[in-house]
């Protein structure tokens, strides 16, 4: 018997990288679920307290905030899947202007990921109200094994955030209207 560095036959050897073979066929598929799990937690944890956060500094410092995705003008857009910025938006217009100030930015979403809003931005007044800014926010993240990880953050006219729910235990959260957040 031929025996390698470490002492290890031939046999051994390849009964060892057999066994590592399986277990990284098997184990690939559960470590990639868990991450992907771990990465939705975090977006919605960063989404729900950047839009807390946008209330809480309107009314502490009487400033209109504004959470939205830019275009490249400035403006808020429609595009939430894009990079998401929170600002002091003074003017009240729904652009970061010269004397606005950036709080936070939020990460474009990968291509597993699907974000809405009813809006152009979520936007609260100096007293916390969110006005004709009230919506649903959906986030959905596509699973490797197909399934979905859903959330939703429903806004009311007078700025309460509550998260949506799965009222009919189909795996997916509803938006204020009863639909299921989209997730393609």
């Amino acid at each position: 018997m031929t025996r390698f560095a470490h002492g290890m036959t031939l046999t051994e050897l390849m009964v060892v990288i057999a066994v590592l073979a399986i277990s990284s066929v098997t184990i690939t598929p559960a470590a990639t679920h868990i991450i992907q799990q771990q990465l939705a937690d975090r977006d919605i944890s960063r989404i729900h307290m950047a839009i807390a956060s946008a209330r809480t500094r309107a009314i502490l410092t009487q400033t209109s905030h504004t959470l939205c995705p830019l275009d490249s003008s400035k403006r808020c857009s429609s595009l939430w899947n894009g990079e998401l910025t929170l600002f002091s938006d003074r003017e009240r217009n729904r652009t970061l202007d010269d004397d606005d100030q950036v709080l936070q930015r939020i990460p474009a979403a990968d291509d597993t990921v699907l974000r809405s809003y009813n809006r152009i931005a979520i936007a609260f007044s100096a007293t916390g109200f969110a006005g004709g800014y009230n919506g649903s926010f959906g986030y959905c993240r596509t699973m490797p094994d197909g399934q979905y990880k859903s959330a939703a953050f429903i806004l009311s006219r007078i700025g309460r955030l509550r998260p949506g729910i799965d009222a009919n235990n189909n795996d997916r959260v509803e938006l204020a209207n009863g639909q299921d957040v989209s997730c393609r």
